[in-house]
Order: C-alpha cells, then sequence, then structure tokens
C-alpha cells in the first residue's frame, strides 16, 4: 500500500475510532473542543473526515479530555512484548528465565508498525542518562552478527559466556572480539570480549508513552531466544 493511501486509511480509522469513544464518553463535538481549547471546526473536520492530517497538539489536546493515551485514539494496533527487564547495570533477564507472565505494551502512534519490534523493561536507573527507571526500550529481534552493526547506537547483545547486556559495541584488539561500553559513564568496560549476537536499540520510550503493561489474547512475538536459537543455527559451520 502506498504511503498516502496508509495515510487515508489510518484517518479514516480515526474518525471511526473518535466517534465511537464520544458515544462511550456522552460528549458531544462543541463541548470536547471547548474542554480542549480548540476550534470546534478541527473536531468536526475530523468526524467529518475532511481533516487529512490532523495535527499532534490537536490530538493531544482531545486525547486529555477523554481522559486517554493519544494513542488511544487510533484503533488497536501492534502490541510489543516486553521480552525482559533490566537492571544491575544493564544486565537483562528475560521472561522465560523469571517464568513470568507476558507483558505488552502499545505501539505509539507515531511510530510505524514492525513486526520484529519487542521491549526490555527498564527496572532500574543503572542505564542513566539513557534510560530511566519505567522506560521501555524498543529493539529489533532480528539479529546480527558484530560487525554489522551501527556501533553508534546501543545494543542489546550475548556474550559467549551468555550474560545479556545493553551495551555499546566497539571493535577489540583481535579479531573476532569487541569492547563493551556501558552507557552508565561511571561503570567500568569490558574489554576484548567475545559475543554471540547483537541488536541495535532503536528507542527508548519514556514511561510516560509505555503506558501500563496488557495482556492481550492473540499470541504472542517469538522471543530473542527462539530467535537466537535460529541465528546460531544460520551461522553454524560459517
Amino acid at each position: 500500500m502506498k504511503s498516502k493511501e496508509k495515510t487515508l486509511e489510518i484517518v479514516d480509522k480515526l474518525t471511526d475510532r473518535l466517534r465511537h469513544l464520544m458515544v462511550e464518553h456522552n460528549i458531544k463535538a462543541a463541548p470536547l473542543a471547548r474542554a480542549a481549547q480548540l476550534n470546534e471546526s478541527a473536531v468536526r473536520d475530523i468526524l467529518r473526515g475532511r481533516s487529512r492530517n490532523p495535527g499532534i497538539v490537536t490530538l493531544e489536546r482531545i486525547a486529555k479530555v477523554l481522559h486517554l493515551r493519544p494513542s488511544a485514539l487510533f484503533e488497536a494496533g501492534d502490541m510489543w512484548p516486553i521480552n525482559g527487564d533490566i537492571a544491575d547495570n544493564g544486565g537483562v533477564i528475560f521472561e522465560d528465565a523469571k517464568g513470568g507472565q507476558d507483558r505488552y505494551i502499545e505501539n505509539p502512534f507515531f511510530l510505524k508498525s514492525h513486526e520484529t519490534l519487542a521491549a526490555l523493561y527498564v527496572a532500574d536507573d543503572s542505564l542513566a542518562p539513557f534510560a530511566f527507571n519505567g522506560d521501555c526500550l524498543l529493539y529489533r529481534q532480528d539479529l546480527a552478527a558484530p560487525s554489522a552493526l551501527d556501533h553508534q547506537r546501543p545494543c542489546l547483545c550475548e556474550t559467549s559466556d551468555s550474560k545479556r547486556l545493553i551495551r555499546l559495541i566497539r571493535p577489540g584488539a583481535n579479531e573476532g572480539e569487541v569492547n563493551l561500553l556501558p552507557v552508565n559513564p561511571y561503570s567500568a568496560m569490558e574489554m576484548n570480549q567475545k559475543i554471540k549476537w547483537a541488536t541495535p536499540i532503536i528507542m527508548v520510550l519514556p514511561q510516560d508513552f509505555s503506558g501500563p503493561f496488557v495482556q492481550p489474547t492473540h499470541a504472542s512475538t517469538n522471543t530473542v531466544q527462539e530467535d537466537s536459537d535460529a541465528f546460531k543455527h544460520q551461522n553454524a559451520g560459517k
């Protein structure tokens, strides 16, 4: 689907969703506009499908009146699995190791859908100032060899001794080795390490945007553990 057609489809869904929410909250266009400090025409244009590119400020104001996050104005989109927690200087403990229940966060409306995205929950401030307690880190679950990475971004990586960490990756002294730099400037770096795989962190999602965790009924996305096994199998014998 072309970008313009996709945009029109999203706006049409916004129109339907806003109508439903207004009925649910028993509010008409005029009082909604007044409460949101908007011109009445701004709300009516969305409801009539005339506004093909409603601004973020408009949507934020409408959502605030309805006691919702802006993403709730859109149809339920992709739900990203929270695959584990981060604590203790960037150490990652995955759900399969904790035996916990599946947790998900909503795809914020301003991000394009991507089926391989997943999240990690930051459980302390050991990643500060890169991320703080309550934030989520978004990453792609498709894995890569260290040589294929963008070395400017922090990565989720697995070391040869099966530690999973959030680190900046730099070339090591010897072939096949890397230096692992913590994002916290006061922590020590690990020199000349070997890693099995790595994938870049593409965004820090602040706690205000990640919102409450949900547990949808649909099947979960594959975890990094499953992808890791596939990556090792794919690269066996190389």
